[in-house]
């Protein structure tokens, strides 16, 4: 969930939300900002954390970089080393699709955990019909386990440009660190498995995880189960 830009947006779009942090302070904040929402039956949060191994785990969070809070330390010190510690109760996904049910985009963010929270789906009979994904250098390993779980249509976005782009239908820009449009209304046309790699592998990143993209700009990869 982060700072709740993503929640606000699915919100306003008509979505019923489940929103998850491990972070207790961004949880707290976002139970204010959405009050009526909370009220209204359309929005969940969960102060908990995304991973394979349920039961308390220490949480790393960086000072002033609170979006690179993660389950891994090395992860959490990519800026800084000033690191608030703090133990949260964890789950998988397969407890969060029984208890929510199959979402329709299932947007995946968290810092180190994505590999595991993929690797997880391979046990769900039923899938989300979008996902996404945060880039890192596990990005081709990213794309082959979407690819082995039966997406066939995937689409690259860069995140940089998101500022740029307005939803039309809500007469609204998005804000700069905001995932942007989900599903259909994501920007570009749906690659095959075979087209998704070679534009990645042209603009992104190297087989070895290696940066071809300046480091100004960053991308989620989507995906779609036809």
């Amino acid at each position: 969930m982060h700072d709740g830009s993503d929640t606000d947006y699915y919100l306003k779009k008509g979505y019923q939300v489940v929103a998850i942090d491990a972070n207790p302070a961004l949880c707290q904040q976002a139970q204010q900002r959405f009050t009526s929402y909370l009220q209204q039956g359309r929005l969940t949060i969960l102060n908990l954390a995304v991973s394979d191994i349920p039961g308390k785990q220490k949480f790393y969070i960086p000072q002033h970089h609170e979006n690179l809070a993660s389950l891994y330390l090395e992860w959490a010190q990519r800026e800084t080393t000033d690191i608030q510690q703090v133990e949260v109760d964890s789950i998988t996904l397969p407890a969060l699709f029984a208890r929510f049910g199959v979402p329709f985009y299932l947007k995946i963010d968290i810092e180190g955990a994505d590999y595991q929270a993929l690797k997880q789906l391979q046990q769900q009979p039923v899938l989300p019909r979008y996902i996404s994904v945060e880039d890192c250098r596990f990005g081709f390993d990213y794309l082959a386990i979407l690819h082995q779980l039966g997406y066939s249509a995937f689409k690259l976005q860069d995140q940089s440009i998101i500022p740029q782009l307005q939803d039309s239908e809500l007469g609204m820009c998005f804000s700069p660190g905001c995932s942007g449009p989900l599903g259909e209304e994501t920007t570009g046309e749906w690659l095959s498995y075979q087209q998704m790699l070679e534009k990645y592998s042209s603009e992104v990143r190297k087989p070895d995880g290696s940066r071809i993209a300046s480091r100004d700009r960053w991308f989620d990869l989507h995906a779609r189960h036809d």
